[in-house]
């Protein structure tokens, strides 16, 4: 997908206590990964749940949540390129 969204940026962010899992996550992927950590708690400052991806604003501000559990991307990628494409 962000090959098809040039103009957006998508990265993923792990859960504070669940680190282990990181290396094997990565390993032959390209997508930006970055490590929650218990002083910053992103997760539960914004409400996170698994599977989220959160969408933000030019600012960093999160806009909405579409959660890949509900939406499964087999049959809704198309539903959420564009309300990526639609954000930016």
């Amino acid at each position: 997908m962000q090959a098809e969204l040039d103009h957006v940026t998508i990265a993923g962010v792990n859960e504070a206590g669940h680190e282990s899992g990181n290396e094997a996550f990565t390993d032959g992927r390209d997508l930006p990964w970055l490590q929650d950590v218990e002083g910053v708690d992103v997760w539960s400052s914004w409400g996170i749940d698994y599977r989220d991806v959160i969408v933000l604003d030019g600012e960093g501000y999160p806009l909405f949540r579409y959660n890949l559990t509900e939406h499964d991307l087999g049959t809704d990628y198309d539903e959420l390129k564009q309300l990526l494409d639609d954000a930016a």
